[in-house]
């Protein structure tokens, strides 16, 4: 779990368990993160200040963690994110590649690859949704 200590709207301190092993864009404001503890994660990106328009033209971006997903049972290798689609796809040392609705953070289904074999890469093809 995070703690965080904010001071003026900026985040001073984070501690983590766990470290991102990979991340992939679905589009500028979404992006999809896989981590050490196991979790996919999805987090939403805004650009600029809602309440001040000088701070949208210095380019201040905020990141917000909107899901933690879990299913794998070992460390998540690649992910990958369709944003046309709504999915994103997660690959792990336990030999599976999960398939995620990123509109909802939500689990769909896992594709095994096989007993002891590790999966290290995932892709969507934006086209036909094929997952490889």
């Amino acid at each position: 779990m995070s703690t965080y200590a904010r001071c003026f709207e900026q985040v001073v301190q984070v501690v983590e368990a766990a470290y991102c092993t990979c991340a992939a864009f679905s589009d500028i404001n979404n992006l999809v993160t896989g981590c050490s503890d196991y979790t996919v994660r999805l987090w939403r990106i805004s650009r600029g200040s809602q309440t001040a328009a000088a701070n949208a033209k210095d380019g201040v971006m905020n990141v917000t963690l909107s899901h933690i997903m879990r299913v794998h049972t070992a460390e998540v290798l690649s992910v990958t994110a369709s944003r046309a689609w709504s999915v994103a796809v997660s690959a792990s040392k336990d030999g599976s590649a999960a398939i995620w609705d990123s509109n909802k953070g939500v689990y769909v289904r896992s594709i095994w690859h096989g007993e002891g074999d590790e999966v290290h890469l995932v892709a969507v093809n934006e086209s036909t949704v094929s997952i490889i």
